[in-house]
């Protein structure tokens, strides 16, 4: 279909491999997703246990052969957590906790990491910069999704958008990577081929469940197509002519995330400018999302949406997002939890459909937002249940 009516879906045939190497490295992607299959009520345990065998094998066998290959890059091993916590270490208690995310990061410079040509030092500062302002407009007290981005200079407005928080170590590594940006994108740049070449060597391990992947995603032609069908996004802001890169993800295999892109001076050998977006997928996202669909509706769907919002933490969330949309860190704050731990409950919560995304280009964010359909329908099965309870009693 012409560009005009809609934007293109752009498959990227590979995953991104810095992104996997960093993932199978990190104890977060671990815990993450270890406990979210643990969480997933859908599932029988042999259906987990068949679900995540591939991932944790490939897992492994990529931290085997990377473990070696980034101790060569002490700045870089500044950014990954390689010690596995337990669930409740995630969890803080005081307000003002705010988190750096270094994949955030690879996100926001990955076009330029993409680039033939090394781009300037110029351009990396100010693709730095861009980052750092995002993540202090998601993190400054009172940030609503109509505000403007507050500009990132020089050193001093970065410490000041540090002065909130509390963890040593978070300042420490967002300091480190706005001083040492340039080195840290040359290390980046370096580690690109060894990463690509442990993974497509542990490809075959997940070769299934990639080759699977593909086949479902021919049923998809645009953006909106595919991203329609997962349920999850608010299609009202927009733009029919965005082109999106689709990426599947490996050590992510629960996972979808967005990441949008401005540009107007890119550079040399990069293709095009303006507004891009990119999907990193999971591999088992939409598969998990058709099988839940597909099933007869029977008790389990209702157990399914209590259990989801029988929690504490989700009801809270549910509570916050029926009064406004809201960001992660806006959740987090709120919460006094950190992005992880929240990810986490949005994770179930999405699964269940009771809340969707909130795509916003021009702001190149994602807010989160109560599904009140979905909870109504909830509402009205316990209804009907009490409804023939007390026509049973009638009787």
């Amino acid at each position: 279909m012409d560009k005009k009516d809609k934007g293109r879906l752009i498959r990227k045939e590979e995953p991104d491999w810095l992104m996997e190497a960093i993932g199978c490295l990190s104890s977060n992607y671990m815990l993450d997703s270890e406990e979210w299959m643990k969480k997933k009520e859908i599932l029988s345990e042999e259906e987990k246990k068949e679900m995540i065998a591939p991932y944790i094998r490939y897992r492994d066998v990529m931290r085997q052969e990377l473990i070696p290959v980034f101790a060569k890059y002490p700045l870089i091993m500044n950014f990954i957590e390689t010690e596995v916590k337990e669930p409740e270490t995630l969890e803080v208690g005081n307000d003002g906790n705010y988190y750096f995310h270094f994949d955030g990061y690879l996100m926001t410079i990955r076009r330029l990491l993409e680039a033939q040509e090394r781009p300037g030092d110029e351009r990396i500062r100010a693709c730095t910069a861009e980052f750092f302002a995002g993540m202090f407009e998601e993190s400054r007290p009172g940030a609503k999704a109509a505000d403007d981005v507050p500009p990132v200079r020089n050193l001093s407005d970065v410490l000041a958008g540090l002065s909130s928080w509390k963890s040593d170590k978070e300042r420490y590594q967002a300091i480190l990577l706005y001083t040492q940006c340039i080195e840290i994108f040359d290390d980046l740049r370096a580690l690109k081929e060894p990463c690509a070449q442990a993974g497509r060597r542990a490809l075959p391990l997940v070769e299934e469940r990639l080759a699977r992947f593909w086949k479902d995603m021919e049923a998809f032609d645009s953006p909106r197509s595919l991203l329609s069908a997962t349920g999850y996004v608010d299609w009202s802001d927009w733009d029919d002519q965005t082109d999106t890169y689709l990426i599947p993800g490996i050590i992510g295999f629960n996972a979808m995330r967005f990441h949008f892109t401005v540009e107007q001076e890119l550079p040399e050998g990069m293709e095009e400018k303006g507004i891009t977006a990119a999907i990193d997928m999971g591999l088992e996202v939409l598969t998990s999302i058709l099988k839940q669909r597909g099933r007869q509706e029977d008790d389990r769907e209702l157990l399914a949406g209590l259990k989801a919002i029988s929690d504490p933490t989700r009801l809270k969330i549910l509570r916050i997002l029926a009064k406004r949309p809201s960001y992660l860190q806006e959740l987090s704050r709120e919460l006094s939890l950190t992005p992880a731990t929240v990810s986490h409950h949005l994770g179930v919560l999405l699964e269940e459909e009771l809340v969707t995304l909130q795509l916003a280009v021009g702001k190149k964010r994602v807010h989160y937002r109560v599904e009140p359909e979905k909870l109504v329908r909830l509402g009205e099965e316990i209804s009907r249940l009490g409804q023939s309870a007390w026509q049973q009693r009638e009787e």
